[in-house]
């Protein structure tokens, strides 16, 4: 089903960067999976971005002219690469704190596979703030993501 994804990122520099794109969401048994492609660069370049939200965790997976693999869980460390046109650049992942939220209880059922209409009120809010550590320095961000109907 088509939905709006809004999220709003802070970078390294303490930029704030808000994206709204349209994307396509399916309902798992665990949780939503987005999928969208958007020009990150503004120079035409695309990127086709998976996220994945849940109760415990948010992924965000992107392949094009930036590629990444992050995963925001208050639980682990993530080591990874944030591979540009420029190189590949390693980097380690430390959420602080994660929370989640969907207007409808009965889309966190077990079984939300099942639905095919979401109502109009619908939404799923997540938020992660987290930080970015590049050659031992760590660097404070966050991400707030927000998913209605389209």
């Amino acid at each position: 089903m088509k939905v709006n994804l809004e999220y709003e990122s802070i970078d390294m520099d303490g930029e704030t960067h808000t994206s709204k794109v349209l994307a396509l969401m399916e309902i798992k048994k665990l949780y939503y999976r987005l999928v969208f492609v958007e020009d990150l660069s503004g120079e035409g370049s695309m990127t086709r971005s998976i996220m994945m939200l849940s109760k415990e965790a948010m992924r965000l997976i992107r392949k094009g002219e930036i590629n990444t693999d992050f995963v925001f869980d208050t639980t682990l460390t993530h080591n990874t690469s944030y591979v540009t046109p420029f190189g590949n650049i390693p980097v380690t992942l430390t959420t602080e704190t994660y929370d989640f939220s969907v207007s409808h209880p009965e889309f966190e059922e077990e079984n939300p596979m099942s639905k095919e209409i979401i109502p109009a009120d619908f939404s799923i809010n997540a938020y992660a703030s987290y930080y970015i550590s590049i050659d031992g320095q760590a660097i404070p961000m966050s991400m707030k993501v927000k998913v209605t109907p389209a």
